[in-house]
């Protein structure tokens, strides 16, 4: 952002995730956005997640972020996402085109006279890969339930979570897939995003 003196200061995350967020929803007005959704159970964390049709990813590196955990977000992020973008400053770009594979989205986030700006380097390409098991754990023990009923599959709500995992991954990963944006958005429809 510009200083009174007209330099350019550090963008910071926030600046970057409030108008990403912005920038999404103009595209897309109905599409459940999440932020810090934990990847398998916690270890990872995606700075914002998309869904709306598909579940996609956004990593943010700022002009303060250092790329060094970035190979193992990339894990994280191809285990359960079927599109993934990192959204970075300008002075990335280079590094983040060696670290990231080629299906990834690339955006550079610039300074412009309105405010941020973003500017696809690269779109996302499907990630066909995504884990089931990562897949079926971004879910809730009440949205298993649910998901296994809705395909006809019996299920008493006493049981453990690790024991109702294993019947949601059996079904299909379309299936799968399909049953996890449905709580997803469910999730950003009550507003809470995280529990």
């Amino acid at each position: 952002m510009r200083t009174a003196e007209g330099a350019t200061s550090p963008v910071r995350d926030r600046q970057i995730r409030t108008a990403l967020v912005e920038h999404l929803r103009a595209k897309d007005a109905s599409a459940a956005i999440l932020h810090e959704l934990p990847l398998r159970r916690g270890e990872h964390r995606a700075d914002v997640a998309y869904v709306n049709g598909v579940l996609a990813g956004y990593e943010i590196k700022s002009d303060g972020d250092s790329l060094a955990r970035l190979p193992s977000q990339v894990d994280g992020y191809e285990s359960v996402f079927e599109y993934s973008t990192v959204v970075i400053a300008p002075r990335h770009l280079k590094a983040t085109r060696e670290v990231v594979p080629k299906r990834w989205g690339i955006m550079v986030v610039e300074v412009s006279p309105n405010g941020l700006r973003f500017h696809d380097v690269r779109q996302p390409k499907r990630n066909q890969q995504v884990d089931r098991r990562a897949v079926v754990r971004l879910l809730w023990k009440e949205e298993c339930v649910v998901a296994l009923r809705s395909q006809g599959v019996q299920v008493n709500r006493d049981d453990l979570v690790s024991e109702i995992w294993p019947k949601v991954e059996a079904l299909p990963i379309r299936t799968i897939c399909d049953c996890v944006r449905a709580a997803l958005k469910a999730r950003d429809a009550v507003g809470s995003g995280l529990r």
